[in-house]
Formats: structure tokens, sequence, C-alpha cells
């Protein structure tokens, strides 16, 4: 009995194969020039439909920015952004500078996402400047007073460290762009480190004024590593200007454009 249903499989396998076969055989296809018109136009119709899907994103961003408040690194009404205004004299363009994030670390996230034309204008600056100088105004005297005589009793370290080294850094840097500028010379690392302690503020406390000076005391590596960073920050870079017999000092002022 076994063998007989042995031999009838190995009788109706080829059968089966050559069914198989027959049908594959008589399936219909299409022309070849008809393939290769539908595969372009499918493709054009996709090419088609992520042009949509482009322009809908962008103008879902562009709408966004639209309807976004300006980004502060800071409220112009916080204790430290009126530190920085104090510590810089009184001075509503450090304390802009401050709260729009000028040489903040994180430049690339443009903490300040106010229009092209209302930067250009200054129109959102002098908004800023105004809150600040309000702010001021209503600060109670008696905070004022304590930030004069006592300021690490009564406001918290954290804040006047930053606040301090914000208004050195920034005063660092205005006077890196004027040897640049009017100068016509590219500071070294030792007189930038020598400058360093000049540009602390006169009313940062003793405490705060060694951890500042701090930064760049010690091996030269050290100094070169946060200058780097202070370059990253502030947007300066590296440069050399090369001597010659007669600069003048517009041109001197163009090679500048910056160094450090």
């Amino acid at each position: 009995m076994h063998k007989f249903q042995n031999q009838c499989l190995e009788v109706l396998q080829p059968t089966t194969a050559y069914l198989v076969l027959d049908l594959k055989s008589s399936k219909h296809s299409e022309p070849p020039e008809l393939s290769a018109a539908a595969m372009s136009q499918k493709q054009a119709l996709a090419e088609l439909q992520q042009q949509i899907d482009n322009l809908r994103r962008r103008e879902k961003r562009a709408r966004a920015r639209s309807l976004r408040q300006p980004k502060h690194r800071c409220s112009p009404q916080h204790a430290r952004t009126l530190m920085v205004y104090l510590l810089g004299g009184h001075s509503s363009d450090i304390a802009v500078d401050f709260v729009l994030g000028r040489g903040w670390r994180h430049r690339w996230k443009q903490p300040c996402a106010a229009s092209p034309a209302d930067l250009k204008a200054g129109k959102h600056e002098g908004e800023v400047a105004a809150v600040i100088e309000q702010a001021f105004m209503d600060a109670p005297m008696s905070a004022l007073v304590a930030f004069d005589f006592n300021p690490l009793e009564h406001f918290e370290f954290h804040d006047l460290l930053g606040a301090s080294k914000y208004v050195m850094e920034h005063n660092l840097y205005n006077w890196i762009a004027s040897q640049n500028a009017n100068h016509g010379v590219a500071p070294s690392r030792e007189q930038v480190v020598e400058q360093l302690e000049t540009s602390i503020p006169l009313q940062t406390p003793q405490k705060v004024r060694v951890k500042l000076c701090n930064l760049l005391n010690g091996h030269p590596r050290k100094q070169r590593k946060w200058l780097a960073r202070f370059r990253k920050r502030w947007g300066a870079r590296i440069g050399v200007l090369r001597p010659q017999e007669a600069v003048s000092l517009p041109d001197r002022r163009q090679k500048a454009g910056g160094n450090l």
C-alpha cells in the first residue's frame, strides 16, 4: 500500500509543477512602454506631494514664529537683570544685551525672536530698555541700599556672580573691540588676562571678585581654554595683523574686524 502511494506521488509531482508553470506563463503582462510611463507619472506625483508637504510645514513654522512672543535669556524685571543694570553703571545697553542673550553660551538657540525689521530699527531693544528702567524705578529703596552696602547678605551669591561675570565679559569684549577698531591691534593672551581684573565692576563684592579673578589664574593652558569659550560666546576669533611700513587707520580697522 505504501509503495503504491509513493508511486502516485512520483507521477503527480511533475504534473503539478507543469500546471504551475503553465499558469505563470499565461499571466497577462503590460507592454514595457506603458509600464515605464506609469512609473514616471507615479514618481512625478510623489515629488509634487513632497513639495506640497514641505510648503505646508514651512507655512506652519512661519505662522508659529509670527505668533510667538520674543524670548529672553532673563526677564527684564528679574533681580539679576537689575544687578547687571547697577553693576554696569546704570547702563541700559548692557542690561538689554543681557536680557536678549548676547554673549550667551547657547547662541544657536537665538534667545531674541524679534522680527529682523524691529531689530534693525532698535524697536525691541528700546522696549526692553524701557521695561528695565521702569523696574529700577519700581525697586524698593531698601533693596538698592542693601545692594550698595552689603549685597552678600541680601542677595543670592549665584546671582551676584552671574551678573558680575556678565558685566566683566561685556567690558572685556568692548575693550578688545576698541583695540581692534581704534588701534588696529589684536590683543595677546597676556594682555587679555591683564585686562580681565580691570573689567570687573567696581561695586563687585570682594568674594565675587576673587572668584572671577580665579577664572584666568593658573597655567596658560587654562587661560587658553577659557578664552576659547569666551570667543565662542561673543563671536570673536583669533587673528593676527601683518606688520607693514605704513597702514592707514581705515585699513587697520578693516583688517582687524573683531580679532582676538
